[in-house]
């Protein structure tokens, strides 16, 4: 029940100067208060919702978490400072017929209301919202931060019939209603803002990739190699759930850098040193790639295809096909080659070599090679494996020539990928210039070789023979 009180200030009217009048006051109790506040509680809903956005759209990190706690009570305060000072009143106290003034004066003055928003509402919250329940069972229906700051809530008209709880079932279904839209309207919002949200880091992480190439080729200019190279802390901006990958050939001449997209997790912006600049898929980014753009059997049979043309010896290709099941692996080659298998047991090596009927030690060759590991090949594991392949070839030619290293994506028949290596080498063997082409694929617990090798007098003449049997090879898991 709510109760009245009977305002003590005395109103001094004209006539008669001798005759004072005093106001008849009708303090608000707690549930009318409740519901006043539940009111404004609705109104603030779609600024907090605004502001929250603002925030998730324009901050990241540290910044963003404490930002988005406190912004409901900033958003609060300032809402019931500036209408308690201009009004007297909320929305909601003015939906109910409500108003907030000094017990000793109408006109409450903005020192009172900083004091009740502030401390006086910090009070009530701290002693586990008692200082709320207060306005209940006080004398004057005063709460404890209408106590510290000296002022009442009161009925603007103490004579005017109130129904508190029509109010209360209006609100309850205002609210179901009212929430129900919010949420529509509110998915719908975050998802545009995400979205572009996620477009705006997108265009922040590709510049950032830009910064990154430039860092790495001062370390080259200085070192002469880009190994030992690691990104600056300055550029290790972590967006998305990831830091930006960095991969570095073996022999340290090549780098790429890639960093994961924001608007679709399944892609990364790569860079390398030759400034090419693209979008990738993830099992690219993260099967140690060095470069943007990996050599594919396809593209490569097709920037040849002139050449193949030409070649009477492609057109006998299709007639012999050699299967392996123990190295799992299936390819077609000329029909006037051979074929020659061998197996290494001590090193767990199978070498399956092709070459014409007439070839003579230095005549062109393709080599299969698998080598069966006793764990799954990791990128380091591949790498360390290139080194010491690159040492042992030509390892008596000091002026031995390494180069054209590029990463090489394999395709499973079953539309598996997997990242590998390829690379050139040219150098002397017993007085003749040799140059050999070897690409290097992981599959499972084995590495897999493919090499075409010749002196460097007759290394074109096969090539292209050597290019449909690298598009053939078929790999098993």
């Amino acid at each position: 029940m709510e109760q009245e009180q009977i305002y003590s200030a005395e109103v001094p009217q004209q006539q008669p100067v001798e005759e004072v009048t005093t106001r008849r006051v009708l303090c608000a109790g707690f549930w009318i208060r409740f519901v006043a506040n539940f009111l404004d509680g609705l109104v603030l809903v779609i600024p907090n919702i605004m502001v929250g956005f603002f925030i998730q759209f324009t901050t990241i990190g540290i910044v963003q978490i404490i930002l988005t706690s406190l912004s409901g009570l900033l958003v609060s305060w300032v809402y019931f400072v500036a209408m308690t000072h201009t009004y007297q009143m909320t929305l909601g106290k003015k939906a109910l017929g409500l108003m907030v003034i000094s017990s000793t004066s109408e006109n409450v003055t903005l020192k009172q209301i900083l004091l009740r928003e502030t401390i006086g509402k910090l009070a009530s919250l701290f002693t586990l919202f008692i200082g709320f329940i207060m306005a209940g069972f006080t004398e004057k229906k005063q709460a404890l931060h209408d106590k510290i700051a000296d002022t009442l809530v009161i009925y603007k008209d103490p004579n005017k019939k109130r129904t508190v709880w029509v109010w209360v079932a209006i609100i309850g279904v205002l609210f179901v209603f009212f929430f129900a839209i919010i949420g529509i309207f509110s998915s719908i919002v975050l998802v545009s803002l995400n979205n572009a949200k996620d477009r705006a880091s997108d265009a922040s992480l590709k510049d950032l990739v830009g910064l990154i190439i430039p860092d790495a080729l001062l370390y080259k200019d200085e070192k002469g190699t880009y190994s030992g190279y690691k990104i600056s802390e300055n550029f290790k901006v972590t967006k998305c759930g990831e830091g930006p990958i960095l991969n570095i050939a073996p022999n340290g001449e090549n780098m790429a850098v890639f960093v994961k997209s924001c608007s679709d997790e399944k892609k990364y912006f790569c860079g390398d040193i030759s400034g090419t600049k693209k979008e990738v898929d993830d099992f690219y980014a993260k099967g140690n790639a060095t470069s943007c753009n990996p050599l594919n059997v396809s593209e490569q049979t097709l920037q040849n295809e002139q050449t193949l043309l030409e070649k009477d010896s492609a057109e006998t290709l299709s007639q012999n096909i050699f299967k392996d099941d123990s190295s799992k692996y299936e390819i077609i080659y000329p029909k006037n080659w051979t074929q020659k298998r061998e197996l290494i047991e001590d090193l767990g090596v199978v070498t399956t070599s092709f070459f014409s009927k007439e070839a003579d030690l230095f005549s062109p060759i393709v080599a299969i090679q698998s080598v069966e590991g006793q764990e799954l090949i990791t990128s380091e594991i591949l790498n360390t494996f290139i080194k010491f392949l690159q040492s042992g070839l030509g390892a008596e030619d000091k002026n031995k020539k390494i180069y054209d290293e590029k990463d090489f994506v394999y395709t499973y028949t079953d539309g598996e990928k997997s990242i590998g290596k390829a690379f050139k080498v040219e150098y002397l063997d017993k007085g003749v210039n040799m140059k050999q082409w070897t690409i290097i694929i992981p599959n499972g617990k084995r590495i897999e070789l493919f090499s075409y090798s010749a002196n460097s007098n007759q290394y074109d003449v096969e090539y292209s023979n050597a290019l449909l049997m690298l598009d053939s090879w078929k790999l098993f898991k």
